[in-house]
């Protein structure tokens, strides 16, 4: 059986390892967590920038339910920058002032409500570890983390952050500690 999937108006066709209606079922070993998440920690990226990785973890989370959460939990564990885990906030909440290249979080347009928090705490949940070298105050608003430390409905806003390597130096940045 063959997987085809369309990339950029080309088909690319490939060997179903895991095939939805297979004749062999996928071994109920594959369906324990525990299990795949040990998998899937082998495929995290080592460096943040290994795109090729967070792709294919990426992939794996759409492949089926079974393997979401696990993959998910591989690709978001480690963050280096605060950007990515602001993206799933509504596109209509942010001031985007600046430069268009860059995605920046600048002020808000609109208050906060509940139904804003969704996607970034589903995501949030996953993360276990910070290495911040810069608080990206180009794109980044000191303001805006301080905001949504005390607008946000969970008690955390990372509830499973166990390490945080914090290389910034500028001292007014420390507040986020």
């Amino acid at each position: 059986m063959f997987l085809e999937w369309h990339t950029n108006s080309r088909i690319v066709s490939a060997p179903c390892l895991f095939p939805l209606q297979s004749a062999l079922p996928m071994d109920r070993k594959l369906h324990m967590p525990e299990i795949l998440d040990l998998i899937f920690a082998h495929l995290e990226p080592r460096h943040p920038l290994s795109s090729t990785m967070s792709k294919t973890l990426a992939a794996l989370a759409r492949t089926c339910t079974t393997f979401q959460d696990p993959a998910l939990n591989a690709l978001w564990a480690h963050q280096t920058s605060l950007v990515p885990a602001l993206r799933y906030f509504p596109e209509d909440l942010w001031d985007r002032s600046g430069d268009s290249r860059k995605l920046t979080f600048v002020d808000f347009r609109r208050p906060l409500v509940p139904a804003d928090w969704e996607r970034a705490l589903f995501y949030w949940k996953r993360i276990k570890s910070f290495r911040i070298e810069s608080l990206d105050g180009d794109r980044i608003s000191p303001d805006i983390i301080n905001m949504l430390r005390i607008c946000c409905p969970a008690a955390h806003l990372f509830p499973n952050l166990r390490k945080v390597a914090w290389l910034d130096e500028n001292p007014a940045d420390s507040f986020l500690l």
